[in-house]
């Protein structure tokens, strides 16, 4: 549910106080802002020290407990699942990842450990909260886990194809009006992401589909 909705439902069971609920919500905003902003920014020190982030790793921890606004967090297991989460989707550098997958790979992290579905599901909600991952989301009755925002080229082609299992860049040259570049970095991005397979002869991808 976005600001716009959370505003609306909020403003019809306060009529009487909509006055003040109106400035509230500016401020809100004007918050949700800020922490976009840092976000951001956190992601570009990332990408430009990203060499001596690798070397040392306390460092990108130290960043995720102020993202996640710790406080003895080693005492708290369910920001343990959030920092394992969040480790996970920069380590293996994936988008979208099946429920199912996600709790294997954090139960293997951690053996020896009775981590349930109701503790990862309680982290991965704290983490969507905190506007650090996208959500849950269910396809064709399997719960995946969306880890990060698909760009919007990737957004569109999976939107207009979504029925198609073979994708070629003529059909989206033909469909989208694109450039060859542009379809072509999309669709290895895709490749990357596990959203695409890519067959070399004839040249062509297969949409994975969920």
């Amino acid at each position: 549910m976005g600001l716009s909705e959370i505003k609306r439902r909020i403003l019809v069971k306060n009529a009487k106080e909509k006055k003040k609920m109106e400035i509230m919500f500016k401020e809100l905003e004007k918050l949700t802002n800020k922490i976009k902003k840092v976000r951001k920014e956190v992601e570009n020190f990332q990408k430009r020290w990203g060499k001596y982030l690798t070397k040392n790793p306390e460092i990108s921890d130290l960043l995720l407990k102020e993202l996640l606004g710790l406080s003895g967090f080693e005492q708290d297991p369910t920001i343990k699942l959030e920092l394992d989460i969040l480790e996970l989707a920069k380590r293996k550098n994936i988008t979208l990842i099946s429920e199912a997958d996600l709790i294997t790979e954090i139960r293997e992290k951690n053996r020896g450990l009775p981590i349930t579905l109701k503790e990862i599901e309680k982290a991965l909600n704290n983490l969507k909260k905190k506007n650090l991952i996208v959500g849950i989301i269910q396809l064709k009755g399997i719960k995946y886990v969306q880890l990060k925002d698909f760009e919007e080229d990737i957004k569109l082609i999976l939107e207009k194809f979504k029925d198609k299992e073979i994708l070629t860049i003529s059909d989206i040259v033909k469909e989208l009006k694109w450039d060859i570049p542009r379809i072509k970095k999309a669709l290895e991005q895709m490749v990357s992401m596990g959203l695409a397979v890519r067959e070399d002869y004839p040249p062509r991808y297969h949409l994975v589909k969920f």
